[in-house]
């Protein structure tokens, strides 16, 4: 090909890329009807999709060769790095960055700001428009303040400059989706401060806030956006709609019900907790937060109104397990269930397939700690100590 033509061929592969990011979203709830929700595995699998997509470097078609700087270049020019950044978050309606690193993410972000800076180039489009900032900002905020080895303080400063940006008057988003920016904003900072005992009041300030919020809003509400922001936006879709807005009242009832856990006030955690997974019945994390908190109230001597907390722990710690198999809390916790009922082979099992998952996790290795020899257990302390972990202390304790 001379060098025009692998040029051309390139920029039609970058624009088919570019839809394809998009039809990904859009095949995954374009079939869901009614009240139903969108499945929670299968945003789940586009979310995953969308990481690979744009952690992987470029590959060449056939013997088709392009020199990296027009790869980069044309790759941005049609908002390739942006689509995937917004699937990779997907913070409006699942946990924020739900199979990146903080490294990856970070990676992701900086590439979907190079990618509008281009379009601008390229296209004469708007290279400043505040709904990308506001999206950009929001999703930087999640991975700063969820992920492994955050900058908490910079996670805040960019909550808050979101909830300036809403504020303006010139700011192209309104209705439905600026009040669940709003909220999804309000729960960040609810979580960050959510550690911080003298700033846990405020936590459960904002979480409410929110829940209030979201209470008096209409989930099949369409919002207008600005036509000219290349991205896809969750409002556009009305099955996304209800899903974001379960998704937010789910995080609210966890959040408000964590901060009633931290003040002893174990009732009114128990009933935010239960509604929380009624919002949300496939949301992993609802279910395993109320499978947490049964649990805990077995060995908490204040639990006297919660009645056979034993089998409820069992069983919902089960079920958060047959939800997503790739997460290695409720085998840890159930280790810790046999443990308490003197059942230690059902308790090794359990923290070793945890340890499977996640060979740093610390509750099943102190588990199996408690259980088994210092030559049996070094094996497991080995893997642990191989992770670049913050919790494998108890790894290199017994080592």
């Amino acid at each position: 090909y001379a060098d025009e033509e692998k040029k051309e061929i390139f920029q039609l592969e970058c624009a088919l890329a570019s839809t394809k990011c998009r039809m990904d979203l859009e095949n995954t709830v374009c079939d869901v009807d009614g009240d139903k929700l969108v499945s929670t595995d299968s945003l789940a699998a586009v979310a995953r999709k969308a990481s690979l997509a744009a952690t992987k470097t470029h590959q060449p078609i056939g013997d088709l060769k392009v020199s990296s700087s027009l790869a980069l270049t044309s790759i941005a020019q049609f908002g390739v790095p942006y689509l995937q950044a917004l699937s990779a978050w997907s913070g409006m309606y699942l946990t924020p960055w739900p199979f990146c690193t903080i490294g990856q993410a970070r990676t992701i972000l900086r590439n979907a700001r190079d990618s509008i800076t281009a379009a601008g180039k390229a296209w004469g489009r708007p290279t400043n428009s505040k709904i990308e900032q506001i999206f950009l900002h929001t999703a930087e905020a999640d991975l700063e303040g969820g992920l492994v080895g955050g900058f908490v303080i910079e996670a805040e400063r960019l909550y808050k400059r979101v909830l300036d940006l809403l504020a303006e008057d010139d700011v192209s988003v309104e209705g439905y989706a600026a009040t669940m920016l709003k909220t999804h904003c309000l729960l960040g900072l609810g979580k960050l401060y959510l550690y911080d005992a003298e700033r846990l009041s405020e936590a459960e300030a904002f979480a409410r806030n929110a829940l209030d919020i979201l209470s008096s809003v209409d989930p099949t509400q369409r919002n207008c956006i600005d036509s000219q922001s290349i991205c896809f936006y969750p409002w556009n879709n009305s099955a996304l709609n209800k899903m974001s807005h379960s998704f937010h009242m789910c995080m609210s009832r966890q959040l408000v019900a964590e901060a009633c856990i931290r003040s002893s006030r174990y009732d009114d955690a128990k009933l935010f907790l239960s509604d929380a997974v009624k919002d949300l019945p496939g949301n992993f994390d609802a279910a395993f937060a109320l499978a947490s908190f049964h649990l805990r109230m077995m060995f908490d001597s204040d639990a006297d109104s919660c009645e056979n907390n034993d089998a409820l722990a069992r069983t919902l710690l089960l079920k958060a397990a047959k939800m997503d198999t790739t997460r290695s809390g409720p085998f840890a916790l159930l280790g810790v269930w046999y443990e308490s009922q003197n059942d230690e082979a059902r308790a090794k099992g359990c923290y070793q397939k945890a340890l499977a998952i996640d060979p740093s996790h610390p509750v099943a290795g102190r588990g199996l700690k408690r259980i088994l020899s210092l030559d049996e257990l070094q094996p497991f302390c080995e893997r642990a100590t191989k992770q670049n972990s913050p919790v494998n202390g108890w790894a290199w304790r017994c080592l």
